[in-house]
Parts: structure tokens; sequence; C-alpha cells
């Protein structure tokens, strides 16, 4: 029926296969393009702070409390928790088999949960707080330092990037990481404090009620409502200096320094200020009588190191279904623009740059394809002539617009797997055509009519067509019905081959036989010869047939064959996911449990002018008390640690990371036998931080710690 309805709408196909051509050309060029396939990871962290508390504390009085809430929670498939002074983090991991649309609901049963047990969390102890979007991947990460600046320059211009940043095109958050941690200090000696009779509290009491911000009420103005806003927050350091002492403090202050000496520092500071008539007592600053500084914290959270210099990250992550490319372009141009404002001395460096990876993969499928058309185009003329080799070429042009076309539709983007299925079916996505062109061929060869052989030669093929492209596309339905990690990950692979075959059976129905009555003239062949009598088809016919004649000896070939491969695929190494094709890898590095992160840092500066000092390293960059913003699905960083840093390597070739790797392993055993460390490549697939992990349990503690 199709086949027949297409040759006598031949102009109705031709402007559906326009459409289809042109619709695919814009779905191409408008797919987002990723690095891996977008797939939901089924773990939130439950953060409970808890000041003054110590690990064990912390384990009774907090962790138990939210992890008895958190069972309550259906599809829970594990609890972890991490206890710390002070801190109580909660890993929640759900069932893999649940689906992405029923991630929200059981995150938010989760909250609601752990809002009722606030009466049973200490005075002292925070809400606790879900942090559920732990798989957003941040594809662009960028290291700013800051040669010859303080900290709170650095600060200033990672601020003012982060918001222009936020301005690009198909950014959807910029986050900063590694920000020094900043203090203001007001400090009064302890002689001058006992000079002037004032206490700490004083001083503190005052600086917090000036910090508030209140509510001063409205009045009416002929029927306009103002609000009253009166200004007293801090905005910059001056401002605390300049800051007038209360009445009380300044009475005191002034009742010591009338019986002091002429030449001391306070009475020097008040005779600065004039005794207003009417006004009362004399006022004086609190730079008079302390000393008011900004200083970096002695113990930061989190501290990067870009070569060795302290740095500032800005980790940007793409809207849902974002164009990584399109992304890449944009934020380029804003950072060139942005470095063209800054004082010398600021320098902005790769950390993780995706849209290389994409673009590699985008480029890997195109010269696949292109070798794909050639190598069909070329096979098909020398067996078919070159006017089929022709047509079947553009039978796979628009197979794969069509592909595209539905997968715009699907919301299936450009990434690892949907490349890589498409990749795999290049190879099958003609066979339709070309069996359909045959027919017709061999049809017309024979002397029948040109309409009636192409409407003969396609329907006589259409089923058996049909259950063959099903069968291919089935092979693939196991993966999509996985109910695991696995299967979200890699469910593009049915979805992209089972797409692209269905469509090329339409194709090779409507498309093939309106251009082979179109474009194919073939002379009639005499009533004595046959279309299968050329060199090729009766070297065929030969092998066939004393492949029948000798058929028992055949199964025992093919029997003996299946054997020797199966013994063979024993020894072919195993392994699901392959590693990644990324050039870069990473250093782990762990002290000593309590190691301060100062010392961290400080032990790690060997290993990073270890790691600079080699050929093919292009930047390193040191992530110190945390694992550094996801910047790679499948990686899983590691949460708030002084003990812990990681070191991501980037290299000019992936081809150098196993000449750096295997060496640097060693270097590191033998330079650093305090703490445990291990270098590694990036993996494929979902979250492994290990190829093998074990998890003991018991209730004896001390048990299970030696164990």
């Amino acid at each position: 029926m199709l086949p027949k309805y297409a040759i006598n709408n031949r102009f109705v196909v031709g402007f559906c296969v326009f459409l289809i051509a042109t619709a695919g050309v814009w779905s191409y060029s408008t797919l987002g393009r990723l690095e891996d396939p977008e797939f939901t990871v089924k773990t939130a962290v439950v953060v409970t702070l808890c000041p003054g508390g110590s690990s064990e504390e912390i384990e009774e009085r907090v962790t138990n409390v939210v992890e008895r809430a958190a069972q309550q929670i259906r599809g829970l498939k594990t609890i972890r928790s991490i206890s710390k002074p002070g801190v109580s983090f909660v890993f929640v991991d759900l069932q893999e088999s649940l689906k992405p649309s029923e991630m929200p609901e059981r995150w938010e049963d989760l909250r609601n949960k752990l809002a009722t047990i606030k009466t049973e969390l200490p005075v002292e102890a925070f809400p606790p707080v879900v942090n559920d979007d732990f798989g957003d991947v941040y594809g662009c990460v960028f290291a700013l330092t800051a040669d010859g600046f303080t900290d709170a320059e650095l600060i200033d211009q990672a601020r003012k990037l982060q918001r222009e940043l936020l301005l690009v095109d198909q950014v959807r958050r910029v986050e900063l990481w590694g920000l020094p941690s900043e203090r203001i200090e007001v400090e009064i000696s302890r002689a001058r404090m006992a000079e002037l009779n004032v206490k700490p509290a004083q001083i503190y009491l005052m600086l917090q009620s000036q910090n508030l911000a209140i509510d001063s009420g409205t009045f009416n103005v002929d029927g306009t409502k103002i609000r009253v806003a009166p200004s007293g927050r801090f905005e910059s350091l001056e401002e605390i200096e300049n800051l007038h002492l209360p009445d009380g403090i300044v009475a005191g202050l002034l009742g010591v320094a009338d019986t002091a000496l002429e030449d001391t520092p306070i009475d020097s500071a008040l005779s600065r200020f004039d005794n207003k008539e009417g006004e009362g007592a004399r006022q004086i600053l609190l730079k008079d009588v302390a000393t008011v500084r900004r200083v970096t914290n002695d113990e930061p959270t989190q501290i990067l190191r870009c070569n060795g210099e302290r740095a500032v990250a800005l980790a940007l992550s793409p809207i849902p279904n974002g164009n990584v490319l399109l992304m890449g372009r944009e934020v380029r141009k804003k950072l060139e623009a942005a470095l063209e404002n800054m004082p010398a001395g600021f320098n902005i460096q790769d950390v993780s740059y995706q849209p290389d990876s994409v673009q590699v993969s985008i480029h890997a499928f195109t010269k696949n394809l292109y070798e794909a058309i050639c190598i069909v185009t070329l096979v098909v003329m020398v067996a078919m002539g070159w006017r089929s080799g022709i047509l079947i070429t553009s039978s796979l042009l628009v197979v794969l617009l069509g592909t595209f076309c539905v997968l715009r539709a699907l919301g299936v983007d450009l990434q690892r797997t949907s490349l890589g299925s498409l990749i795999v079916a290049l190879g099958i996505l003609v066979d339709d055509a070309v069996v359909v062109g045959d027919l017709i061929l061999v049809r017309m060869q024979r002397g029948m009519e040109r309409k009636e052989a192409c409407d003969d030669g396609t329907r006589r093929a259409a089923f058996q067509l049909l259950g063959a492209t099903l069968v291919g596309a089935l092979a693939f339905w196991p993966v999509y019905l996985s109910p695991n990690m696995v299967g979200e990950y890699a469910r593009s692979l049915f979805i992209v081959v089972g797409v692209s075959l269905i469509i090329s059976w339409f194709v090779a129905m409507l498309q093939t036989p309106v251009v082979y009555y179109w474009f194919v003239r073939v002379k009639p062949m005499k009533d004595s010869a046959d279309p299968h009598a050329g060199f090729v088809y009766r070297l065929y016919r030969r092998a066939l047939e004393r492949t029948l004649r000798f058929r028992y000896l055949t199964l025992l070939v093919l029997l003996g064959a299946l054997v020797l491969s199966c013994k063979g695929f024993t020894r072919v190494p195993q392994i699901f996911f392959p590693r990644a094709q990324r050039a870069q890898f990473m250093v782990d590095f762990w002290e000593p449990e309590g190691t301060s992160i100062n010392k961290t840092a400080a032990d790690l500066r060997k290993v990073e002018e270890y790691l600079l000092q080699q050929d093919g390293v292009t930047n390193v960059a040191s992530f110190i008390g945390a694992g550094p913003p996801r910047f790679y699905l499948p990686y899983e960083p590691e949460i708030i640690n002084s003990s812990y840093a990681q070191i991501v390597v980037n290299v000019d070739s992936i081809a150098r990371i196993d000449e750096i790797i295997d060496p640097c392993e060693t270097w590191l055993a033998d330079h650093c036998p305090e703490a445990e460390t291990r270098a590694q490549r990036f993996a494929l697939g979902p979250t492994t931080k290990t190829e093998l992990e074990a998890r003991v349990s018991g209730p004896d503690r001390r048990v299970v710690r030696r164990i």
C-alpha cells in the first residue's frame, strides 16, 4: 500500500522529503549538546549544623535523629552518615528503580519528615538542610588568580565575574568555590580596656545592634505612604571604624579621661572632639579606642590553588537540555572582555572545559558519517551502478535528518550515548534501501514496466524488511528497560537505534521507489538473459551449492567456530564502561583524620611542584578541604574534610596520561608516606568512586573499625 501511494503521489512524497530535510537541519543545529546523557542522581545529602558538639555527641544527638526520620520515606535503599565536630552529614540513597519523575515527591517527603524532628534535636542545632541537586554538572570550571592582590580584591573580582556570567545565554548557575573566608576584627588591648573601664561585651552589643535591619515604620504624606528606612548597616571597614560609641560607654570614657595624664592616647583622642553647645557629652569614634582590621581566617573551610597560586573557582552549569558548545563560546567572549577591564595580574585558567570534550565527540560522529557515506556510495556504485549509489546515499541522509527531527521532539540530546548509537546504526540504515533498490533494478532488467517494477519490488520485501527492522531495534530494548542507573544512562541507545531503523524502513517504502521511478532508466535484457549471471553472482551460487551439499560438515565447522569464539571471548578484558577520553586525571590526597587544612595545603605543595615538572602537564588545580564542584557527571565530590584534597591535572594529550599517572603513583608512595593517595583516570557511566567497595556493619563499633 505504501509503495503504491508513494508512486501515485510522487510530488507529495518529494515535498515531505524536502520538509524533513529542512526540519532535520534545523533540529541538528538546535539539539542540546552535552558530554554525558543526563540521569538523575538518586542521592540527597542532609546537612545539620550543631556548633560545639563533638563527633560522638553529633552522632548520638543529631545523626541518629535524622537517620530515624529518613528511614520513614518510601523507596529507601541505604542511609550513610558522617558525624564530624559541629556538623552531621546524612546521605540518603533511594532505589535505583525509581523513575526521575518520582524523585521530587520523595525529596519533599524527606523534608516533611525532617520538619517534625525539630524538638528532638539539640537547642543549639540548626534546622536540617536537604541538598537534592547533587547531580548538577558544572560543564565549565575556571580558576581566577590574582598575582600581587589581596584576598579581598580577589573576592570582589570573582563576585563581579559571577554576576556577569549569569547573564550569558545557556548559563543556569554560577557557583564560586574556594573563596577566602574573611572576618572583621575589633581589637582592644587589655591595658586600654582597664584604663577606660570598658568591657568587650559592651562593644559587641553595640556592633550587633548597629548592624541590624529593622522595620522603622511608615508615614502618610497627602495620601502617599512613605517608608522610613534609616541607615545603619555596615557597608565598609571605614563605617565600622567611624562608629560613634553609645552615651553610656562615652560617659565612662570621659570619667576615666578626666583623671588621666595629658599625653595618654585616650586623652589625645578626646581632645580632637569639640564639646558642642547643647549636645552634652563629647562623642568619640570606635577607631579611637580599638583597632579595626579585615583579616583572613586562620582555618578556612576551602582552599583552591591553580599552579601553586591562590585562586577562586567559577563553576558554570548549563540550562536543562542546553547546548554546552554555545555556552562555552559565549562564556569565552565574556571572560575575554572581563579580563581586559581587570588590573594586570588577574588571570583565568581552565580547570575543566566540557565543550572541548563535546566538540571531540561531535567531530568523531561527523567523521564516521562522512566515512559511512563514502563507503556506502562506492560499494553500491560498484555493485549496482553510479545512479543507485547516489540515490541510496540520499536515503541515508534523509534517514539521519528525520532521526534528528524525532530526537528533537523526544528531548534526546547529542551526547556520548546518542552519538555512539548513531555510529552503531550507520552501517545498517541503508540495508532497507539497498534491498529495495536491487529488487526494483532486477524487475526493470527483466522488462517489467517502470512504475510496476517500483511498486512490486518494494512491496515484495516490505514485511521481511519490517521484521528485520523491529528485531534490530528490539535487540537494544533490554538496555532501555534496565531498572538501575545504567539503564537511565544508556536509555538513548534504544531510542536512537529504534527511531533511526524505523525511519529507514519508511524511507525505503516511500522515498526509494519514487527516486528510482524518477532517476533510474534500465534497458530490459533479452529473454534468455539472467540479471544474476555476473561473476560475483556465479561465485556466490557455487559457494551456496557446496555448502548445501556438505551441510553436516558446514554445521560442524560452524559449531567449532562457535566454541573457539566462546573460548577466546574469555580472554578479552571485560569492563562495562571504559575509561573516559578526557585529557585530565585526578589525584586524591588523604591526610590522617583531624589534620588541619593548613597542614594539608602545605603538604600538598610538593605534589603540585612534582606534577608541574612533568612533560605534557598544562595546569594543576588543587581543591583542598573538599572535592571540586561536580564538573563531570560520573564523578561524586567529597564532602567538607580538612584532611582531604584533590588535584585535577590537565595534560596536552590523552595519550600522555598513562605515561604520567603510573610514575606519579610510585612517586606519591615514596614521598608522601604519611598520606593515603590515589591517582586515577575518569571513568564513564554512573558514579563509581572505586572498582571494589565493601561495607562492614555490626553492633560493636570497635570490632567494625578493627575489620
